[in-house]
């Protein structure tokens, strides 16, 4: 996020138009210190292989003490062979306290299971399109709630392993009109029905573990950015392009980057040599994993944060705030001119103080170590802020 610049003037700040980066490590790594999980949230529902209505649910991590107005999202997708699994398996709970921590909101969500069989091409690919549908229900219930979990819904990313990975490249690549003839037309169409009609279900960002795709032709110039990790030995999903246990032949990781590579789509693939499904399980490598793509992840966060809007009109009419910088035990003064919220936060989000102001009001800085920080001031239709110095 960026916050204006200030402008020392006879001892008072000034706010000002000029943009700054603050957060350089947001994302990156963890700057919460803890984050907290909302489970069972019904996102939509559908009727699953045998045509019995299903309800499908997410689980939200968000950062605590997190004041950004807007923060990225990214959707865990589990894997299981489309027949087993659930948002809580694997690594996800792991993953989603980890990015909520790094200044993300999660989602872990549960989507249709079961086919008539693993093994057979028609099944398994029909398991897989509901997949995604679901997966683009979960991105239309999130834009939905923008507002309610301050979602920056220009940055949604999704995370899928195994069946998941497969899920989510239907998700966001895959057409009504590259579907097989041999599907069954009563599946309707790739977006689906899952839930929450009229919202986009755009994907920014792919990180495909494991996964594949079942024809990387699907993929095109201008699709979004695709990050994979695959193990050489895999010998259930091939990271390369060939046949998989499920009946037809797939394509993983090291296929997906090459065609990404040939359209000049920004990608990253990170193999295992001699590494099995799910990198064996090895909880050394699983981690790796996650730094690897997270950091991916960051990286595509750190050029696009939207600068807070500040006019001439603001800048006459913003809060005085004085002295800043100021000595560690001072008493800060805040001299408002209409009612407003005044929020104090590390430069890494973290609330610290946050109440609101009529006309004037204090902010003992005893307990605040020397330092700069983030003063916010949220009218009812904007927010400023400015950084503030603790000496």
């Amino acid at each position: 996020m960026r916050y204006a610049v200030t402008v020392l003037i006879g001892g008072l700040i000034a706010w000002s138009a000029f943009p700054v980066t603050l957060q350089a490590q947001r994302y990156h790594e963890q700057t919460f210190p803890s984050a907290s999980v909302e489970r069972d949230v019904v996102y939509g529902s559908a009727p699953d292989y045998q045509g019995v209505s299903t309800t499908l649910l997410l689980d939200v991590y968000t950062p605590d003490g997190d004041v950004a107005p807007a923060r990225p999202l990214v959707i865990l997708v589990h894997g299981g062979g489309f027949t087993g699994g659930g948002k809580a398996g694997e690594n996800l709970q792991t993953w989603g306290m980890d990015l909520a921590k790094r200044g993300f909101v999660a989602i872990s969500i549960e989507y249709r299971l079961g086919t008539t069989s693993k093994t057979e091409a028609k099944p398994m690919q029909e398991a897989s399109i509901r997949c995604g549908q679901d997966v683009r229900a979960a991105v239309r219930f999130m834009r939905s709630k923008r507002e309610k979990y301050r979602i920056d819904t220009a940055h949604i990313f999704a995370v899928g392993t195994s069946a998941g990975g497969l899920g989510i490249v239907q998700a966001s690549l895959l057409q009504d009109d590259e579907v097989p003839a041999f599907i069954d037309p009563a599946l309707g169409s790739v977006e689906g029905n899952s839930g929450t009609p009229g919202e986009s279900s755009r994907i920014h960002a792919l990180v495909v573990c494991w996964g594949a795709t079942t024809d990387t032709l699907f993929m095109e110039a201008g699709d979004p950015p695709i990050y994979a990790v695959h193990g050489t030995a895999d010998k259930t999903v091939p990271y390369e392009c060939g046949p998989s246990k499920f009946g037809f032949d797939l394509c993983g990781g090291k296929a997906l980057g090459a065609r990404a590579a040939s359209l000049g789509i920004e990608h990253d693939v990170l193999l295992f040599p001699g590494i099995g499904h799910s990198l064996d399980g090895d909880p050394e490598l699983i981690d790796s994993c996650f730094q690897w793509y997270a950091n991916n992840l960051a990286n595509l966060m750190d050029d696009t944060s939207s600068p807070t809007s500040v006019d001439d009109e603001w800048s006459v009419n913003a809060p005085a705030v004085f002295p800043n910088p100021v000595v560690r035990g001072q008493v800060l003064e805040i001299h408002a001119n209409d009612a407003v919220r005044v929020v104090l936060t590390s430069l890494s989000g973290q609330l610290l103080v946050s109440y609101d102001v009529v006309d004037h009001a204090t902010i003992d800085t005893q307990s605040l170590v020397p330092g700069m920080y983030v003063l916010q001031v949220v009218y009812a239709d904007r927010t400023i802020g400015q950084p503030l110095v603790v000496l």
